[in-house]
């Protein structure tokens, strides 16, 4: 028994497949597989001639089972459906496009839940229905690809559902790299003052004492917070232990994502990038939707999943509801003051123009834009800001050490 079969996971072979498509063309694909058969399958039935078929053997390793069992990322599954896009557009059946996915998917977990999504397209489920037992499909992937069922534009409908996903993920990234700077500055900064408290400051500790003069309040404060670290710091990483737990527990509870999510709406310059962020993909997915040909309720219910907010989810469900009672979608947004009015007043102008989707595409292009500018404000702001908090703190640490030398060296005078 292999290292595979001893923990459960299935074996899989990587194949480097040469194969002449139907107009001629030679390409070559890396496919992992069972076996030969079931990795040249998908080709052979779609009528390319495959040439050669070759097995790589790279040996099993602890490192490359773990590996293939790394958790499945959203860019994984973006990549698939731009992937499933392509082959449905070229005419190639929806069970053949997924045979070849699966046969060209590196990832092997992702391998296996399409195995299963094709097993249930083939015994007669629709590719919506099959999507929606796996938690890895969004509820916006799964509504607009049962739109594009019920239009027959599944093709494009896939292709609008990677785009409005990648744009998301994109603008995650961005916000993520932006605020990474800060972060990592703030982390060297706690590890610098913790080097200085703990290793640094000890050795003048002797020197202030045997010298039996009255330190200054900063000395004090210092010798007083560098005392706890190096004694009572099982007490301060218990502290911080459960502080940290009781704050998962809390933020995990409607009450308190509420409440963490008004927070992070009224906190400077970031509020704003945040609020930005939500509405440019509520703006980008409520239009995907509603492109697709799903209805306007089905949409806002979908949509108000992706704001990542729970205060503007409450507003859009709380809106959606007027909607089903007859009231216009414009007239039940502007209720809230936290809905900008440029929005309001965008998805006023597309009811009465008919032309919704398309206005709502122009808006989360136009939040984009803001939320990029916005991002470029707070980097800017920060690496200054940054920098100054962290010299104040190592400055303030010298100048608490400084102090009593000098009256030290002032009293041999």
């Amino acid at each position: 028994m292999n290292l595979q079969e001893s923990l459960g996971v299935e074996s899989l072979s990587f194949f480097n497949i040469t194969y002449t498509d139907a107009s001629g063309s030679t390409r070559v694909v890396r496919v992992n597989a069972e076996k030969e058969s079931v990795a040249t399958a998908p080709y052979m039935s779609a009528g390319c001639s495959v040439v050669r078929c070759v097995k790589e053997n790279p040996g099993v390793s602890l490192v490359r089972v773990l590996y293939d069992q790394r958790p499945i990322k959203s860019s994984d599954v973006v990549f698939a459906m731009r992937q499933l896009a392509v082959l449905l557009r070229s005419g190639i059946s929806l069970v053949m496009s997924l045979d070849i996915l699966i046969a060209q998917s590196p990832h092997p977990r992702l391998k296996r839940t399409f195995e299963q999504v094709r097993d249930e397209v083939a015994s007669g489920t629709t590719l919506s229905e099959a999507l929606r037992v796996h938690d890895i499909f969004t509820t916006l992937t799964i509504n607009m690809v049962r739109g594009g069922e019920e239009s027959g534009k599944l093709d494009e409908v896939l292709d609008d559902v990677s785009q409005a996903s990648m744009k998301d993920l994109e603008l995650r990234g961005k916000v993520k790299s932006a605020l990474t700077y800060p972060a990592v500055i703030l982390a060297i900064s706690v590890i610098v003052v913790i080097v200085l408290l703990t290793y640094i400051l000890p050795k003048f500790i002797d020197v202030f004492k045997s010298s039996e003069m009255e330190l200054p309040l900063p000395t004090v404060i210092l010798l007083f917070v560098s005392d706890l670290l190096q004694n009572w710091w099982w007490a301060g990483l218990g502290a911080l232990g459960l502080g940290g737990f009781l704050f998962v527990r809390y933020a995990r509870t409607r009450v308190g994502r509420r409440h963490l999510d008004a927070l992070k709406l009224r906190i400077p310059i970031l509020g704003r990038l945040f609020l930005l962020t939500s509405m440019a993909r509520f703006a980008r997915t409520f239009a995907a939707l509603s492109s697709s040909g799903v209805a306007v309720v089905q949409s806002l219910q979908a949509a108000q999943s992706v704001t990542g907010n729970t205060l503007l989810s409450e507003i859009i469900a709380e809106a959606t509801e007027e909607v089903v009672n007859g009231a216009e979608l414009s007239a039940s947004l502007e209720k809230h003051a936290l809905i900008p009015n440029v929005m309001v007043q965008m998805i006023a102008s597309g009811e009465k123009s008919g032309a919704l989707p398309e206005m709502l595409n122009e808006l989360a292009g136009f939040y984009e834009v803001e939320t990029e500018h916005t991002l470029g404000s707070v980097v800017s702001l920060f690496e200054p800001m940054t920098l100054v908090v962290m010299a104040t703190i190592i400055g303030g640490i010298a100048l608490a050490v400084l102090m009593p030398m000098f009256n030290l060296v002032n009293s041999y005078r």
